[in-house]
């Protein structure tokens, strides 16, 4: 599905093995910054928050009056996200529910919200959206420490039988997972924490800020010095031919400004499996109905949404769609914003986005 997948860190603050963030990143504005009408004690603070979780990392800026640190509210909701969603946590919600436990959704509240979401998804995706998809994560070893061999042809017909979105229903007010099949949060889990943080900002009546978990981000008002957030867009730049099992170098490819929107990316350019047999990357965006990691021409797609749970959603939509279709999608769907980078045939960079993707003065 989507690259990083929620590791254990997410509840050992500080400690444990995570990643770069993926995607976005922010330029300027970051330092600790005071604004103030005189010598008098600042009436605004631009607050920073960030370490390591899910496996990867977070920031969070914003600007409050003095005595508006949140760092605890953040961490507890962080250990609440990681207890319900988590698929390296093997006490989490998710990880019980894939082992066949009958769970009651208003018990769990967090996975409720995801899977409900992701269920709103599926149809407007044409099913490229399924998280019932983990069965096919599983098997083709991404997220996993020792993955293995890759799969043959057999392995993958069998178990993609098992990815159906009706593979999960409510029976008697309690979860029934069919056996055999899992779900997989990944593709939206990190979008869905990004929106549940800006939620906890708005209740504290907090309006400027910028919040990005693991690449995907959203932000609100404007920076501490009066400008909008500053985003950076990944180049897809692809492994070096003496390295083919590295990523790349981080290259930017394009800054956007954004207030008010959220904004998320997914790639494959990053989080691949390569073959040293056939010499061959494999992505991590599986498309559920024929199995196999999508190949296609699309690097990124980037997507601009009025919150991170969709535009993380939609985001790993597109890469499984592939470039045609995923350009069909991003001009039908409502409320959607998308920026794809792609090879032309002659190996080249191009890009393609929606009239509406970078805001006009």
């Amino acid at each position: 599905m989507r690259p990083n997948p929620y590791h254990p860190s997410a509840s050992n603050f500080g400690s444990g093995r995570f990643f770069m963030p993926r995607w976005g990143v922010v330029f300027g504005f970051l330092g600790l910054a005071l604004a103030s009408c005189g010598p008098e004690e600042p009436k605004i603070l631009e607050y920073q928050l960030e370490g390591p979780v899910q496996g990867t990392t977070y920031s969070i800026r914003y600007t409050a009056p003095p005595g508006s640190d949140f760092q605890s509210s953040v961490d507890s909701l962080f250990l609440a996200i990681d207890a319900e969603l988590s698929a390296w946590n093997p006490n989490s919600s998710v990880s019980r529910l894939n082992r066949g436990e009958s769970l009651k959704p208003s018990e769990h509240p967090l996975l409720k919200a995801v899977l409900d979401s992701a269920a709103a998804y599926l149809k407007p995706t044409g099913g490229r959206f399924n998280p019932a998809v983990g069965p096919l994560v599983r098997l083709w070893g991404f997220y996993q420490k020792n993955p293995g061999a890759f799969p043959d042809s057999a392995a993958v017909d069998s178990v993609r039988a098992l990815c159906g979105p009706d593979r999960l229903s409510v029976v008697d007010g309690h979860w029934v997972l069919k056996s055999g099949s899992a779900m997989d949060v990944n593709g939206i889990a990190q979008g869905y924490t990004v929106d549940v943080l800006c939620a906890l900002l708005d209740q504290r009546d907090v309006h400027d800020y910028f919040v990005e978990v693991g690449g995907e981000l959203r932000t609100s008002g404007q920076t501490v010095d009066g400008r909008l957030w500053s985003i950076g867009i990944d180049r897809p730049v692809q492994p070096e031919p003496e390295r083919p099992d590295q990523p790349a170098e981080r290259v930017l490819q394009r800054i956007l400004p954004l207030s008010g929107k959220a904004l998320a990316t997914s790639g494959n350019y990053r989080n691949f499996r390569y073959d040293p047999v056939s010499r061959k990357r494999y992505g991590h965006s599986i498309d559920p109905e024929s199995g196999y990691p999508k190949e296609t021409v699309l690097l990124s797609a980037s997507v601009v949404a009025g919150n991170c749970t969709k535009a993380d959603a939609w985001a790993t939509a597109l890469m499984v769609a592939g470039l045609d279709e995923a350009k069909r999608l991003a001009l039908t769907e409502p409320g959607l914003e998308v920026y794809l980078i792609y090879l032309n045939p002659k190996g080249v960079f191009e890009t393609w986005e929606t009239p509406g993707f970078e805001p006009k003065e």
